[in-house]
């Protein structure tokens, strides 16, 4: 006897039936077969299969319902009745997703090797249906990547869908201070080296199911290749520059990795235009998607309007540069302390960790500037270290988007930055930009800075109305809106 059909209160069609690993509900497409949204189904199976007895006593149930009518629920899970029987309190009512329902691997940083449930108050657009999300990433070390990944989690389970990250690296880091419990509770480590073939049958299990498996960053580019499954496979392009380009041994690895993949979404225009140009010479028509990143603006505010009022080279205080990165090469931090040595009424803060940590503490040792210059190392502080500062310092030798940047501008700190590709389209009139490598603009730079400050309470203020447009609740729909495009077989 066929059972009662749950009409879906988000989407406003009846739930379909969860796939056997603790999937999303699937609808067919009409037309040449295949699926509307590609889950744990063969993509590829055009044919139709004969209904079984219960199939026509379902059938038959949603004539006489009407047209559009999904298919009967099992099992406990999203837009499904508890085993009770009892609706949820909410809409988008679901209880904490255990590891059944995720076909995650063990190690999941919520007991039971589940992860937290989307918001009961969160349904997605309406037409749309819930998505399951698994962003991939090496690590979450400290880094403009990490935080996009954390943030776009959060956002994307606030609009009701199935988000979380699998993190391949083990290092310390996975958990780093800046994470909060609730993110931290989203992350299934898998505590693997980079290369450790292990990965490919960990990171298999542990994105099964997935509606949409999202990679982000370098080598988790090759793992999402290789682990390929029957869901969309989306990858990020974070930076405009990276070691592998132009090396003509790894043409033919890059071209396969990123064909394998039904997406790449590039984080500024100035990343776009060099992902196009580069996956054109590499012979790949996927799709390149701009999408800006975001920051989350309820915690990256001024503290207050100190910035419009505060004279500060009027009653003596020096200016307060801030320096936010990894301490590594590409982020270049030595160069931040060259820039502020020998200039007096100037305060440089670094904050972040990296292998040049060893060579910066040594540098301050030996010219006597551990009094003026301080490294704080990895902090979760940062908001609260930008409403203290006058201004943020970027040092980069490359940069795809400058989160950061964005980050000081939603606290009203002017950016003193150089005139790199993405990073320019993200600082615009909210900073002064110098020629990348020239040390003598970048220190004409901060002198005005310090000595003017009608100049740091415009750029103060410009930098607070250019941010506004940098919201991740905007990143997260537009990525709601890419996922639904691709799942459904459409051109961006």
């Amino acid at each position: 006897m066929a059972r009662r059909h749950l009409r879906d209160p988000c989407v406003g069609r009846r739930a379909g039936p969860p796939h056997p690993s603790g999937g999303l509900p699937e609808r067919r497409a009409r037309g040449r077969g295949g699926l509307a949204a590609r889950g744990d189904h063969d993509r590829n199976r055009g044919h139709r299969q004969r209904p079984g007895r219960g199939d026509r006593a379902r059938g038959a149930d949603r004539g006489r319902r009407g047209p559009g009518a999904g298919p009967e629920p099992s099992g406990p899970g999203p837009h499904r009745p508890a085993p009770d029987g009892r609706p949820g309190r909410g809409p988008c009512s679901t209880g904490v997703l255990r590891r059944g329902h995720l076909g995650g691997p063990r190690g999941s940083l919520l007991p039971g090797g589940g992860h937290q449930a989307p918001r009961r108050d969160a349904c997605p657009a309406r037409g749309s249906r819930p998505v399951k999300i698994r962003h991939v990433i090496n690590n979450l070390d400290t880094g403009g990547a990490e935080r996009l990944v954390v943030d776009l989690t959060t956002a994307l389970r606030d609009l009701g869908h199935d988000a979380s990250i699998v993190t391949l690296g083990a290092s310390t880091a996975d958990s780093p201070p800046w994470l909060d419990a609730v993110a931290r509770d989203l992350v299934t480590p898998l505590q693997l080296p980079l290369r450790d073939p292990r990965i490919r049958g960990r990171l298999g299990s542990a994105v099964l199911g997935a509606d949409v498996v999202h990679a982000h960053l370098f080598p988790t580019l090759y793992w999402s290749a290789v682990t390929r499954h029957r869901a969309v496979h989306v990858y990020t392009e974070h930076s405009t520059k990276n070691r592998r380009r132009g090396r003509t041994a790894l043409r033919a690895p890059e071209r396969f990795a990123y064909r394998r993949h039904d997406r790449v979404v590039a984080i500024s225009k100035g990343v776009g235009e060099v992902t196009r140009q580069y996956l054109a010479d590499l012979g790949v028509r996927t799709p390149v998607q701009v999408i800006d990143n975001g920051i989350d603006l309820s915690r990256f505010r001024p503290a207050s309007t100190a910035h419009e009022t505060d004279a500060r080279s009027a009653d003596g205080r020096p200016l307060r540069l801030l320096v936010v990165g990894s301490l590594d090469e590409r982020k270049d931090p030595l160069r931040a302390i060259r820039l502020v040595r020998g200039l007096s009424g100037v305060q440089l803060t670094l904050v972040g960790d990296g292998p040049l940590r060893a060579e910066v503490d040594q540098d301050l040792r030996d010219h006597a500037e551990e009094d003026r210059v301080r490294v704080l190392g990895i902090r979760s502080d940062i908001a609260d270290l930008m409403a203290q500062s006058d201004a943020l310092l970027v040092t980069s030798r490359h940069e795809g988007f400058g989160l950061a940047a964005a980050e000081a501008m939603a606290c009203g700190l002017p950016v003193l930055a150089p005139r790199l590709d993405g990073l320019t389209d993200t600082v615009g009139l909210a900073g002064l930009l110098h020629t990348p490598g020239s040390d003598d603009e970048a220190r004409r730079d901060i002198t005005r800075l310090r000595d003017d400050p009608e100049l740091r309470r415009r750029l103060a203020g410009a930098a607070r109305a250019a941010s506004a447009v940098f919201d991740i609740q905007t990143t997260a729909k537009a990525h709601e809106t890419m996922y639904q495009s691709a799942l459904g077989g459409t051109k961006p």
